[in-house]
């Protein structure tokens, strides 16, 4: 499976270690990122501050909530896709343990549309806040 969660680039390199790209992968973040960008109406400049942003930015909200959608973390109707999560973050090299707690502590995240995936992306952000000394090199 080829799919591989840029979310996960994007929130999860601190927690779960800093793997390379292959050019396949940064190919395809560069599509779908510039797809998000033109569906959501976000500003690139906001998209280059990372975690930086305003929560409550909309546009930014929708930007992430795409990426999650194109990369199956949530599926078309929004849901957190415990499975594909699960091979995305595998591909990190994580451990079983690191992942299902990764899993345990956003599946259930809650919110509507771009709401949603706010939501999850704060759950991995504050994960990862938490988490900073269990990173794998």
């Amino acid at each position: 499976m080829k799919t591989i969660v840029i979310l996960f680039a994007i929130s999860f390199v601190a927690v779960l270690g800093h793997r390379e790209w292959t050019e396949e992968e940064r190919k395809q973040f560069e599509e779908y990122k510039e797809s998000c960008i033109s569906e959501s109406g976000v500003d690139r400049n906001a998209v280059a501050k990372r975690g930086e942003t305003d929560e409550n930015d909309e546009k930014i909200n929708c930007f992430r909530t795409c990426l999650l959608k194109k990369y199956g973390t949530l599926n078309a109707d929004g849901e957190f896709n415990v499975e594909v999560a699960r091979v995305n973050l595998a591909k990190y090299e994580a451990s079983e343990e690191k992942i299902e707690e990764v899993i345990n502590a956003c599946k259930d995240v809650t919110g509507t549309g771009c709401e949603k995936g706010r939501n999850v992306f704060k759950c991995l952000m504050q994960f990862k806040d938490h988490h900073h000394d269990t990173h794998l090199d």
